[in-house]
C-alpha cells in the first residue's frame, strides 16, 4: 500500500513538473503578484496566466500533502534508518521548494532563485522516486551489500552520468531564465554533446557487460529512447 501510494506521489510530482513548465514557458511566473494567496483568495478567477500560476500552486499544495502523509507513514512503518531520513528528506524539499516559489513572486522572478527553483524541483522528483524504488517489493527482497564486478561498472557509469545530467538541467536552468543568451545556448549544447557521449558509455556497458539475462537490459533500452526523444525535443 505505502509503494502504490508513494507511486501516487511521484506522478502527482511529475504533473507537477508539467504545470512548472507550462508557468514558465508562458511567462506566467507574475500573472498572480502575491503569495501565499492569490489576489487575496484561495481561488481567484481562472483565466490568462492565472489558471496557469494558480493551477500549478494548487498541484503543489496536493503534492505537499502527499508527500507529508508519506513521509509520516514511512517513519511510523518503516523500520530502515536511512529510509527515514530519505523521506524526512523529501518532505523539506518540497517545503523549501515552496518558500523559493513564494519568492520568486514576491521578489519578481530573480534569475538566482528561479533557477534554483527549477534545479530543486528535478532534485525533488529524484528523491521521490528513490523513495518509491525503496518501497517496492523486487528492491526489498534483493538488498545484497555485494556487488559483483559487471553491475560496479554500470553502478559507477550511471553515476557519472547522473552528475552529468544535474549539470546539464542547472545549464538548461540558467538559459530558461536569462532570455537564451548566447553564453548559456553554446554551454547548454556543448555538454548535450558530452552527456549524449556519458549516456551512449552507459547504455554500452549495461547492455555489453553484464550477465545474461541483465536486470539492465530493460533500462538501458529505455534510457536510450529518452535520450533520443530530448534530443529531438531539444
Amino acid at each position: 500500500m505505502r509503494y502504490r501510494f508513494a507511486q501516487l506521489t511521484v506522478v502527482s510530482t511529475f504533473l507537477l513538473l508539467i504545470a512548472g513548465g507550462l508557468v514558465t514557458s508562458t511567462d506566467s511566473g507574475l500573472a498572480v503578484p502575491d503569495w501565499p494567496l492569490s489576489y487575496g483568495s484561495w481561488m481567484p478567477p481562472m483565466v490568462g496566466g492565472i489558471l496557469y500560476e494558480h493551477g500549478h500552486r494548487m498541484i503543489a499544495a496536493a503534492v505537499g500533502l502527499l508527500t507529508l502523509i508519506l513521509t509520516l507513514w514511512v517513519m511510523v512503518k518503516d523500520n530502515r534508518r536511512w529510509m527515514r531520513w530519505l523521506a524526512i528528506a523529501c518532505f523539506g524539499v518540497v517545503v523549501f521548494q515552496g518558500i523559493l516559489g513564494g519568492l520568486t513572486v514576491l521578489m519578481l522572478l530573480p534569475t538566482y532563485i528561479s533557477v534554483t527553483h527549477a534545479c530543486l524541483a528535478q532534485t525533488f522528483f529524484v528523491l521521490l522516486c528513490l523513495l518509491a524504488t525503496a518501497l517496492s517489493p523486487k528492491f526489498k527482497g534483493t538488498q545484497d551489500p555485494t556487488l559483483p564486478p559487471q553491475t560496479r561498472r554500470v553502478f559507477y557509469a550511471a553515476s557519472i552520468a547522473s552528475i552529468a545530467i544535474y549539470a546539464q538541467l542547472v545549464l538548461g536552468a540558467v538559459l530558461r531564465h536569462t532570455q537564451w543568451s548566447s553564453q548559456a545556448l553554446l554551454a547548454h549544447i556543448l555538454w548535450a554533446i558530452i552527456v549524449t557521449v556519458i549516456i551512449g558509455w552507459v547504455i554500452t556497458t549495461a547492455l555489453t557487460q553484464t550477465p545474461t539475462p541483465s536486470p539492465f537490459t530493460q533500462p538501458a533500452i529505455w534510457l536510450a529512447a529518452l535520450l533520443m526523444i530530448q534530443l529531438v525535443l531539444g
